[in-house]
């Protein structure tokens, strides 16, 4: 009896003992998701929540604290939002020491003035992040009218959110330098009326 008891304890242990080790690895291959949404050559994920007052063409309607900011210094901020069933990339700037709702473009430096908007476009569905490996064609305009806001100018920043689907961009940083991103949309969420209620968006510097 006493060695009965003996081995049901050394399996009791080694359950245990397997039940942490398959814990451990499945924290190695699913590791909690980063609360720092800054975009870089680590994959982050981010659960963006729709917008319906979200428009792409009204920039004074973009600021919602459900926007994700993914890059930041002291003159532009970018966020990922989803508005509209549409996947935004958008730009703000610092205005009198606040941030705007409206963002501006990018004076890169380049032996022609070059102004550089944030560029973000649809590709097919991808199984993954990776499979997104080709940089976006940058586009830079030498003139921009004054008359109009760059938004009604080159209104790129935004494409149709679809499930499964890779998009890639680029933003321009306050000292000139283009940061190419690919992002996956990896899940969505429905409300009870069948309408987008979240979508979950994997991106990554490249």
């Amino acid at each position: 009896m006493k060695k009965f008891w003996t081995i049901c304890a050394l399996m009791a242990v080694a359950v245990v003992g397997f039940t942490f080790t398959a814990c451990d690895e499945e924290e190695e291959l699913y590791p909690p998701t980063d609360t720092n949404y800054t975009a870089s050559i680590a994959i982050k994920e981010a659960t963006l929540k729709h917008e319906a007052h979200i428009i792409k063409y009204n920039p004074e309607r973009w600021s919602t604290r459900s926007n994700v900011v993914i890059y930041e210094d002291y003159n532009y901020k970018y966020t990922l939002a989803l508005g509209r069933g549409q996947l935004l990339l958008l730009m703000h700037t610092r205005t009198a020491g606040h941030w705007g709702d409206a963002g501006q473009y990018e004076v890169l430096e380049t032996p022609d003035t070059c102004y550089v908007f944030p560029y973000l476009e649809q590709l097919d569905k991808v199984r993954s992040i990776a499979d997104i490996t080709e940089h976006p064609e940058c586009y830079c305009d030498t003139h921009v009218d004054s008359q109009y806001s760059w938004v009604e100018y080159i209104p790129h920043y935004a494409a149709e959110m679809q499930p499964k689907c890779g998009y890639r961009g680029y933003i321009a940083t306050e000292d000139g330098e283009l940061k190419y991103i690919r992002l996956h949309v990896k899940e969505y969420t429905l409300d009870e009326v069948g309408t987008l209620a979240t979508a979950t968006v994997m991106y990554q510097l490249y």
